[in-house]
């Protein structure tokens, strides 16, 4: 009896060993197994989402910013609009009127072809010449004016003669442009009173001491 409970005991003993060491195994392998998920996401897991996430700073990132900015930009002036805008009126317009008006120097043709105009106008009159030291002459734009009195030359007839003592001898006024050359625009009142007549532009009435009566 007690050798068949000695081997019973022996028995037992040995099973709950091979229990013991299957379980080890099992347990070993499963940590193993249970190892080898976390060794993998350690390997992978990291790099993965850090691949898939865009650093900042690329060029995807930067399109938005560039357009946003080119949008926001105030557009810059250009020339034609700067050229459009409408000059200013008034003092300059007037300032330039009046620069343009100029003194100049009668030369011996002028004063010939003024006296002509002047014949033409009146030709009871002849033998006449401008009288020396009183002839004005300038020029406003396009247009020539020149006044003066007249006196009579060596040859003049009597109807001259007279005539010259009174409305002959005042002021005339005289105008030339390219397509009409000169003209006779006008007389002095007898006896004269002085100042220089309103087809006179303003510019050369300064110049002219406003036609002076003397």
């Amino acid at each position: 009896m007690q050798l068949s409970a000695h081997r019973s005991a022996t028995a037992v003993l040995a099973f709950s060993a091979a229990l013991l060491v299957a379980g080890c195994g099992s347990g070993g392998s499963g940590g193993s197994a249970a190892g080898a998920p976390s060794a993998v996401a350690s390997a992978t897991g990291g790099s993965a989402p850090a691949a898939s996430t865009p650093a900042a700073g690329t060029p995807a990132a930067s399109v938005p910013a560039t357009a946003a900015a080119a949008s926001s930009a105030p557009a810059a002036a250009t020339p034609g609009a700067a050229s459009s805008a409408p000059a200013p009126a008034g003092g300059g317009s007037a300032a330039g009127t009046a620069a343009g008006c100029q003194n100049l120097t009668a030369t011996a043709g002028v004063k010939a072809a003024v006296t002509a105009a002047y014949e033409a106008a009146n030709p009871r009159f002849n033998h006449i010449q401008p009288a020396p030291g009183g002839f004005f002459y300038g020029s406003c734009g396009g247009t020539r004016y020149a006044a003066t009195r007249f006196e009579v030359t060596a040859g003049a007839d009597q109807n001259t003669l007279v005539g010259m003592q009174d409305e002959g001898s005042v002021r005339k006024y005289f105008s030339w442009t390219g397509s009409t050359g000169w003209g006779y625009t006008g007389s002095d009142v007898f006896p004269p009173a002085g100042g220089c007549p309103a087809q006179i532009p303003a510019g050369l009435v300064k110049d002219w001491a406003d036609c002076p009566a003397g």
